[in-house]
């Protein structure tokens, strides 16, 4: 019963969506500043020979 009491605070939902939210701009964020320093990197490999 307090585990539902929990989820029914919408206080807990917010921070929730927040933290998800701002991990997963950060793993996007992420993932495309590496492929763009690999996609750059291959590039001027490719240039460069």
């Amino acid at each position: 019963m307090q585990t539902w009491r929990f989820l029914k605070n919408p206080n807990f939902w917010r921070r929730f969506v927040l933290i998800l939210g701002i991990g997963f701009l950060a793993l996007s964020g992420f993932a495309l500043g590496a492929g763009v320093i690999f996609f750059l990197s291959t590039g001027w490999v490719l240039l460069t020979n």
